[in-house]
């Protein structure tokens, strides 16, 4: 603070000018970046939620339909004659005696250990080396074409038939497995071998897997095998028919890119946290581990989406539980999070670009801004040194100026003009100013226990003012020692308040609170520390005494004067009831109405609002409505918003319709009156210029109406008396 105070406005004024431009970019831009980014991760999970239920809904329809495929091969008559014919031709092969036996009866044992050199013949028989069984080469012939087919589709790498002894009897691949037993020897621990013991307890089409697992060859092609008996018709089970599953396919699925961007990846972990099939970037299929937090999630069972770290660098990833073939897989997609925010930063990175070209020409317009206001000021600083040095007479610059400049140079010259008067009284004139007085509303802070602690200037004034009235209520009331006192001496029923307060709900809570005569508006406030515990609560005063008298006489007013508002087309835009009850219709009805299909003047015609230089009809007029012939006197003013201009007509005033049919009653009998009097000032008249000829039997014989009847007898008595004198 001390070096801005030091620093020049020359250079003060484009430093801060910089700085509120430079801290306005770095804002928009921080905050622009976090939105966008926020945006871009929530399309990101919702991209790579596609991407996870797409890549999993292909694996899952890949495996369902092998194990479609296996069934029906189960269930196909074509395969079950299949092995019987090899079977057939199998123990022809190894049976003593018989047409092209390659083994003595003494070796005929088809669970014999491991592969004697007979079953080495029949290898290389089979393979087209040697001299088969004919039966078996018959079986070859017929069915080995379809098989072969079967494995071109690629689906399956082998197919066996093995028979209840455990002898692979035919593999369609010739596979190393052909012609042993798979429950001794090399093969007695193998995979083949525990499918097949699984799949002898099987029902029918009852397909049992052993686990997928990948090679750990540079091919790391997933494989596993799948087995189900076979039945006769009479339901008897005469072998197992196995395959051997190349799952090559989930490799294309997971290499597929479309979605994850050039930095994501799709991998399937297996139930032992190895890596099954992905990209190599991510480890050896079949060797690597990957054990994050979200393989042990979906492994687990979850399924979801979070943020994880990967080899250093962080990555938004979603993963999905996998159930197939009797095994328990992990699906993970994900993508880095430093590709998904590309976007963003680009973003904020063309913003900076175009906030430095901003920033060239705010200082550009900050220098000349500085310049405007310095060089005037230092004219002014000139001109002050040299009254201060004694030249009064130094003419001031810059009089001329409107603004702030100007001002300034005018304080300049009033100041100087003063020193020429009383240099003194000029000297310490220039030191005196306004103190300050704190807020300006009244306000107390009290604590949970509902006891005053502060009690600031405003309040305690507010009091004094109005000490003698409170003093009727509250006669120990001393406004500089309410500090430590109770609130409640302020309120007829604390408990109520207390009890609104303690439920929070309904803060800040206002009411009115009389005491008195003196009205106050009370504001609490809850008040609380750091750790959001509350502490007291803050009351704001306001003395709304004259406020609610005003009121009060508005409503009184409002009650029983006519009020209507029109818009400046005429068109009524609100009205009172006394108004609506004058036209004869509810505000709905007459709502949006014009002025002259309501009412019209009853006056001679008046000019119109507008052609009015004030923009108001005469003082009082009378106005009578289309409807009901209601009488309303009163008048008409413009309403001016605060540019002056009018918004508003403002029609006011009172029903005069009884008042109107009384004076027109009134009206109506003095002119009878004044015809009845006019009659008899006639006869009396006539009957005096007869008596003033001398004729004195003149009488008036035309009676007069009531009240005149007596003057009439009385003129006439006279009359007789006159004639007889």
């Amino acid at each position: 603070m001390r070096l801005m105070q030091d620093t020049s406005i020359r250079l003060k004024l484009p430093i801060m000018m910089v700085g509120v431009v430079l801290a306005s970019l770095f804002l928009a831009d921080f905050v622009a970046y976090y939105h966008t980014q926020s945006a871009l991760e929530a399309s990101s999970k919702e991209r790579l939620a596609t991407v996870i239920e797409n890549r999993e809904e292909k694996i899952t329809d890949w495996f369902e339909d092998v194990e479609s495929e296996i069934q029906t091969h189960g269930k196909n008559p074509f395969v079950t004659t299949a092995f019987r014919a090899f079977r057939k031709g199998w123990t022809r092969s190894f049976a003593a005696g018989s047409e092209g036996a390659i083994e003595p009866a003494t070796h005929a044992d088809p669970s014999a250990a491991a592969l004697t050199p007979s079953r080495l013949n029949f290898v290389s028989a089979v393979s087209g080396q040697g001299e088969l069984d004919p039966v078996y080469a018959a079986a070859l012939k017929r069915y080995d074409g379809y098989f072969g087919a079967v494995l071109e589709e690629g689906v399956f790498s082998d197919l066996y038939f093995i028979d209840p002894s455990g002898n692979v009897i035919y593999s369609a691949a010739q596979g190393q497995e052909l012609a042993t037993n798979l429950l001794v020897g090399e093969f007695a621990e193998g995979e083949l071998s525990k499918v097949f013991q699984e799949a002898q307890a099987k029902t029918p089409l009852e397909v049992t897997y052993t686990e997928l697992k990948a090679a750990t060859d540079a091919t790391a092609i997933v494989e596993g095998f799948a087995a189900l008996p076979l039945f006769d018709q009479l339901e008897n089970m005469i072998g197992v028919l196995a395959f051997e599953i190349r799952a090559n396919y989930l490799s294309e699925i997971l290499s597929d890119r479309s979605g994850l961007g050039t930095s994501g990846d799709a991998y399937l972990v297996s139930h032992d946290m190895t890596l099954l099939a992905g990209p190599t970037k991510l480890g050896v299929p079949g060797l690597a581990t990957i054990n994050t937090p979200t393989v042990r999630a979906a492994l687990a069972g979850y399924s979801g989406a979070q943020t994880e770290e990967w080899a250093g660098e962080e990555f938004l990833s979603h993963f999905v539980a996998l159930s197939l073939m009797n095994q328990s897989w992990a699906l993970i997609v994900h993508q880095s999070s430093y590709e998904i925010a590309a976007p963003a930063r680009k973003m904020s990175l063309a913003m900076l670009l175009d906030g430095l070209i901003v920033l060239f020409f705010a200082v550009l317009v900050a220098l000349a801004l500085a310049a405007s206001v310095t060089r005037p000021l230092a004219l002014l600083q000139k001109n002050m040194i040299a009254i201060r040095r004694g030249a009064h007479t130094e003419s001031v610059p810059g009089l001329g100026r409107r603004d702030e400049i100007g001002k300034m140079a005018r304080a300049l010259s009033d100041f100087r003009d003063a020193m020429l008067e009383n240099n003194e009284l000029a000297r310490d004139s220039s030191f005196k100013g306004a103190a300050f007085e704190g807020a300006s509303s009244a306000q107390t802070l009290i604590d949970l226990d509902m006891r005053i602690a502060y009690a600031n200037n405003a309040f305690e004034e507010m009091m004094t003012q109005h000490l003698e009235a409170l003093r009727q209520s509250i006669p120990d009331l001393v406004p500089r020692e309410v500090v430590g006192c109770s609130i409640d001496m302020f309120q007829e029923d604390p408990e109520r308040i207390r009890s609104i307060l303690a439920t929070r709900d309904c803060l800040p809570y206002r009411a009115d609170l009389s005491i008195g005569e003196i009205e106050f508006n009370v504001t609490f406030s809850l008040v609380r520390d750091r750790r959001h515990t509350a502490i007291g609560y803050v009351v704001e005063w306001k003395d709304v005494t004259e406020l609610r008298m005003r009121e009060a006489m508005l409503e009184a007013i409002n009650t029983r004067q006519v009020m209507a508002e029109f818009d400046m087309n005429g068109s009524l835009a609100s009205a009172n009831s006394a108004f609506c009850a004058l036209v004869g219709g509810s505000f709905e009805e007459i709502k949006g109405k014009a002025l002259d299909v309501l009412i019209e003047p009853a006056d001679d015609a008046l000019p119109n609002a507008a052609e009015r230089e004030d923009g108001d009809l005469p003082g009082q007029s009378r106005f009578v409505s289309l409807k009901t012939n209601c009488i309303l006197e009163g008048g008409m003013t413009t309403v001016l918003d605060r540019s002056g201009l009018p918004t508003r007509l403002l029609l006011m005033g009172q029903d005069i319709t009884r008042d109107h049919e009384r004076l027109k009653a009134v009206e109506s009998e003095r002119k009878r009156m004044i015809q009845d009097q006019s009659a008899v000032v006639d006869a009396v008249s006539s009957a005096l210029a007869d008596l003033a000829q001398g004729d004195l039997s003149r009488t008036i014989d035309v009676a007069f109406p009531e009240s005149y009847e007596t003057l009439r007898a009385d003129y006439n008595l006279a009359i007789s008396t006159l004639s007889k004198a």
